[in-house]
């Protein structure tokens, strides 16, 4: 069913291209699993199930992309053992955040950094009455 729903989307969007593989892993790996959008749908889709069915096609059809961050986040959320937590609580919060605000410090000396001093232009296309513009 996924692969029907990704070539009908596909085909009644855009046609048909492999790069579109990447816009279906962001809608599979934006979803929590938190089953907030269980109850409102009134189809009684369960998109938790169906984006985790849809990471499941992206890994078997060798589409996953790697993500370290993701990587690392699954591996501490799959963690059990209290000292693992503990060092990869450590490691990944209080240094990486620590070597953050150090890379962020060091950018604002070396003038790598620009200030924003105007609002972004404004996006026709997203208003509804973009056919106008």
């Amino acid at each position: 069913m996924l692969i029907e729903a990704f070539l009908y989307e596909n085909q009644t969007r855009r046609g048909i291209s492999i790069a579109h593989f990447d816009e279906f892993g962001d809608v599979a790996d934006h979803c929590t699993v938190c089953h907030k959008c269980l109850n409102p749908c009134p189809v009684n889709i369960d998109f938790g199930d169906v984006s985790v069915a849809m990471r499941n096609f992206l890994r078997k059809q060798g589409k996953k992309k790697f993500n370290p961050g993701t990587a690392a986040a699954m591996f501490f959320l799959n963690a059990t053992n209290p000292f693992t937590i503990k060092l990869v609580r450590m490691v990944m919060i209080e240094w990486a955040y620590k070597a953050q605000r150090v890379g962020y410090q060091l950018a604002k000396r070396l003038g790598l950094l620009r200030k924003q001093i105007a609002h972004p232009p404004p996006r026709w296309d997203a208003h509804p009455s973009s056919a106008a513009w």
